[in-house]
């Protein structure tokens, strides 16, 4: 018999209550996807552009490490290859690939917290991500390969809660949850800061805590923990071994990693940590504060001891995915997505008992006039940032504006005008090179690089092989002899790092000065718009900015 709380549909019973909080996260979840999609034109940021080319050309049968070279392990390669498959390779398609994968992360995260805690917590959870992944100063907008990571996490913590409460299927649901967070592991390396979690959580629970040990179970469960971790891993490797690329592989995803990220020290990196922590916290409002909060309010949650150590452990670790290299970027801290969402909905979990254990409220509708509470806090908090908020996600959106605010002086908008400019020029058969470390401007004009090396700043890099790699990328120039070459006189374009080698430069000046002729400039003025010359015009035009964009045609 149907209680008065239940509703029949289609013959099943389902709670009043649940329905009115599906639909709830059903309208969350539809804003946030249509603020993403306001956004679904704007450029990218050199890393969006460089993985969505190298994922192109994974599809195409490219091998990694021999015919595009990159400092990420293959899983990179694969989902992007995987994400263009699904949704196609332009600007556009990859903006709502990822809004969908946003939205699919949310549904998870409520999901596995509908289920460790309660429903007020998972819509806490939920709101609470979706507020924090939209945050521009971690290019929440953006296709970043962050935001695959905080996929497979809330994959992997779906899968982990899953085992936590079922009574049957827990093999699966331990191998499930390797198998998920080994793919943001293989999409980032950071993510091995999740694979981390995931298996010291189960040693924790069956081999240390007294009242759940069990070593027979816990042997069991943490090798198929480690199998399903295992065989992701193992497909991706074995898929560059078939290639005959693992040395390429092992030497440039370890051996020149551990060379860049020694190249910042501690006190610099403190520097950029306070920076990206006061622009993060600012604009997130109290959906970044109240974690830190909620860490010392564990201690008065009646919760086990496991799950208050489960959850302080994956805080930790998803900000030490943020710390290595101490760069401190933005796109990292997207990392920490999942965390956020968890702790604002076990801070629900827990005011509502502080307010019924501590102070005796026996209201039963605390946990709705805290969530009423919140959502209010994510009214005004949007509210307070109207300007800001709307100025980046409403149908208006300047693109330019939010490109030059989010990433300064970077040449992110003018990549975007010089492309539709050499749209109009080239025809299919031209080629293009890019000297510069712009590689989005291959997929704006769905152009390939005529060398391996599509992002310049690895060949003026102070390594030792930097001098090999000039001189290997200037031969590829001339083999191809592309029909028009774009060349960034800008420092953050170039990169390039004390003492390295000039010859790539002083071979440049001479071969453009015999092959090519000027027929585009972008002029960068600090603080005034990008003058834009071409062909005629350029003449009569004197350049004053502090940075150029030169655009050459052969002879």
């Amino acid at each position: 018999m149907t209680t008065p709380k239940e509703i029949k549909i289609a013959g099943r019973s389902f709670q009043k209550e649940d329905l009115i909080f599906t639909g709830i996260l059903l309208i969350l979840l539809w804003i946030f996807f249509t603020f993403r999609l306001n956004l679904k034109g704007i450029g990218f940021e050199r890393d969006e552009g460089a993985y969505s080319y190298y994922g192109k050309l994974f599809l195409e049968g490219k091998i990694p490490y021999k015919d595009f070279y990159e400092q990420k392990f293959p899983g990179i390669f694969i989902f992007y290859a995987f994400m263009i498959k699904l949704f196609g390779y332009s600007v556009e398609a990859l903006h709502k690939g990822f809004a969908w994968l946003n939205l699919a992360s949310a549904l998870l995260l409520f999901f596995a917290v509908r289920l460790w805690i309660n429903r007020y917590s998972a819509m806490a959870a939920a709101l609470a991500f979706g507020i924090y992944s939209m945050n521009p100063y971690i290019s929440g907008y953006t296709i970043q390969s962050e935001h695959g990571v905080a996929f497979f996490t809330c994959l992997g913590f779906f899968f982990y809660i899953l085992f936590r409460k079922s009574q049957k299927k827990k093999i699966l649901h331990a191998f499930l949850s390797g198998l998920a967070f080994g793919c943001a592991f293989m999409t980032k390396t950071s993510g091995i800061m999740f694979l981390f979690w995931g298996g010291f959580v189960l040693f924790l629970e069956y081999f240390i805590f007294p009242y759940s040990r069990n070593f027979k179970k816990g042997f069991l469960y943490c090798l198929s923990y480690i199998a399903g971790a295992a065989v992701v891993i193992s497909l991706t490797f074995l898929i560059i071994i078939i290639k005959g690329a693992f040395d390429d592989m092992i030497f440039w995803s370890v051996t020149i990693p551990k060379q860049y990220v020694s190249q910042v020290p501690w006190e610099q990196g403190k520097q950029f940590l306070g920076y990206y922590w006061k622009t993060i916290s600012s604009f997130s409002g109290w959906f970044w504060n109240i974690p830190l909060i909620t860490l010392p309010l564990l201690l008065f949650v009646k919760r086990s001891l496991q799950d208050k150590v489960f959850l302080i452990l994956f805080g930790l670790l998803s900000f030490a995915a943020i710390v290595p290299g101490y760069y401190f970027y933005g796109h990292y801290w997207i990392q920490m997505a999942p965390a956020i969402g968890i702790l604002n909905g076990m801070f629900v979990f827990g005011i509502s008992q502080m307010a019924e254990n501590l102070f005796k409220i026996k209201w039963p509708y605390i946990p709705h006039a805290l969530l009423v509470v919140l959502g209010i806090v994510a009214f005004n908090h949007v509210q307070s940032k109207n300007k800001e908020f709307f100025g980046y996600y409403s149908s208006r959106a300047n693109y330019n504006m939010i490109l030059r605010q989010v990433y300064g002086e970077n040449p992110f908008p003018e990549c975007v005008e010089i492309a539709r400019y050499l749209n109009t020029k080239m025809k299919p058969e031209d080629q293009l090179i890019v000297v510069g470390s712009e590689p989005q401007i291959y997929v704006y004009t769905n152009k390939k690089c005529p060398s391996r090396h599509a992002y310049f700043a690895a060949i003026v890099n102070s390594v030792p092989q930097h001098k090999e790699w000039q001189r290997e990328y200037t031969a590829d120039i001339e083999k191809a002899a592309p029909k028009y070459l774009v060349f960034f006189n800008h420092r953050i374009s170039l990169l390039v790092q004390p003492n390295t080698d000039n010859y790539v430069f002083n071979w440049l000046n001479e071969y453009v000065n015999r092959h090519y002729h000027l027929i585009g400039l972008a002029d960068m003025k600090s603080g005034l718009p990008t003058e834009y010359v071409y062909e005629s015009a350029l003449s009569q035009y004197r350049q004053s900015g502090q940075h150029q964009i030169y655009i050459y045609e052969r002879n």
